[in-house]
């Protein structure tokens, strides 16, 4: 799959694709995946009607799916990390880790916006 750009979470829409400053151990999230009402999970990207990322950004259920996220800048060593989704079919349930065995962050049960349900 091609790269394409995660939004900022926390953000105002028109905001969460512009580059932010991070101080060192500075933590900031990615919206990543995406669950609108009648839809299936997809990945976060640009949304304007006019923008073709060329591939699917939806998940297939019942496939193992990893996303590998990057975070760069001119003046910083790339940070990197794997996150394994994957998506139980008919009723959509996503499990997220770690490519490195541990948990991934995600809104709790319950507390989730349909619209950005893991981040």
């Amino acid at each position: 799959m091609d790269p394409i750009q995660l939004r900022w979470a926390g953000l105002p829409r028109s905001k969460a694709f512009d580059p932010i400053d991070l101080r060192s151990n500075q933590r900031e999230f990615l919206n990543v995946l995406v669950l609108e009402e009648g839809a299936r999970w997809r990945i976060v990207t640009f949304e304007d009607q006019d923008f073709d990322p060329g591939f699917s950004t939806e998940l297939a259920p019942d496939h193992e799916h990893v996303l590998r996220v990057a975070v760069f800048g001119d003046n910083a060593a790339t940070a990197t990390c794997a996150l394994v989704a994957i998506v139980r079919a008919p009723e959509g349930e996503i499990s997220l880790r770690l490519a490195d065995g541990s948990a991934a962050a995600a809104a709790p049960s319950g507390q989730v916006d349909q619209r950005t349900a893991a981040r």
